[in-house]
This record gives C-alpha cells, sequence and structure tokens, in this order.
C-alpha cells in the first residue's frame, strides 16, 4: 500500500525517471554490464561433431580442426569422417534423437554457420543431438548459378558447357 500511495503523491514518470537515473543498488551488477566479461571462447572441435557443411558441388567439408577444410570427395573418406566425428558425438552424448536443422535459402556460410554457434547448445540441452547442415545459398551467388551455369536442374561442368550456356538463349 505505501508503494501504491507513493506512486500516487510522486506520479509514475518521476518514479520511472528516478529509476533510470539511479538504478537498482540491491541487484548484483551484470559483468557483461560493465565490459569486463569476455564472450565464452568457441571450441574448435565441435563445428565437426554438429555441423556438415556442403560445398557449392555438394561434397562434404572436412571441418576437422587440423584439417584445411578441404571437400571429402572419396566415399570410405567420407564414411569414415561421418563415423568418427557426428555419430562418434552422436553416441557420446547419450541422446536418442537427432535434430537435423537445414537452414533456408539466401544464406551464406556465416549466416549458417552463425546459426550453429548460437542455437546447438540450446538444442544439446533438450533432448536432441543437433546437427546443423551449412550450404552456400546466398542470393547472389546462386542467382549467378542459376541464370549461368545451371540448365534443367543440370550443372555445366567443363568449360565448353559454361561457354554455351551462356551463349545460348531459350
Amino acid at each position: 500500500m505505501k508503494i501504491c500511495k507513493f506512486s500516487q503523491t510522486i506520479g509514475i514518470g518521476a518514479i520511472a525517471a528516478m529509476l533510470l537515473t539511479l538504478g537498482c543498488k540491491s541487484l548484483p551488477r551484470c559483468e557483461s554490464a560493465s565490459g569486463t566479461a569476455k564472450k565464452p571462447g568457441r571450441d574448435s572441435s565441435l563445428p565437426c561433431r554438429h555441423v556438415l557443411e556442403v560445398n557449392s558441388v555438394g561434397f562434404l567439408l572436412d571441418l576437422r580442426p587440423h584439417s584445411k577444410g578441404g571437400a571429402i570427395t572419396n566415399f570410405h573418406t567420407l564414411t569414415n569422417y561421418l563415423e568418427t566425428t557426428v555419430f562418434d558425438g552422436f553416441r557420446k552424448s547419450g541422446k536418442q534423437k537427432m535434430l537435423l536443422f537445414v537452414h533456408g535459402g539466401l544464406n551464406d556460410r556465416k549466416d549458417g554457420m552463425d546459426h550453429f554457434w548460437s542455437d546447438y547448445d540450446n538444442v544439446l540441452r533438450g533432448d536432441y543431438y543437433p546437427v546443423f547442415v551449412v550450404w552456400p545459398s546466398s542470393w547472389n551467388s546462386t542467382y549467378a548459378e542459376h541464370l549461368l551455369w545451371v540448365r534443367q536442374g543440370i550443372r555445366a561442368e567443363t568449360t565448353r558447357e559454361k561457354v554455351f550456356s551462356i551463349l545460348r538463349v531459350r
């Protein structure tokens, strides 16, 4: 009751202004508000266990920390990579379900990885083991590819195919 009478006497605007200028001294200060807190470091071994990154040609990229991120083009190398990274992480997590997150179009690699870094921990706290599929689908690269290199779902691979796809009018 005292607060209600006090707010009627002074006014809500005055209370709001007082709180904004003085702050609430009874609450502990948040480290991030003072600017002294550091963001937690990103574990470089996480992407290979939770991200399937595909290049523009459709090959999976090697995301292990000491690799150069090259495309995996050999079937046996691919199965070994998946077994020692994603599936091993899934088994060790003790989860029974895997959530496969495939972002929509018009996203570049940075956007896809931002989804991973901001969301994987929240998903992992639940019942699912998160796996994010990152693929190049930004508007500029995919639209240019659509206009120049892909005809009726078939991608122009050789130089001759690319030259004739540009010259050919439909």
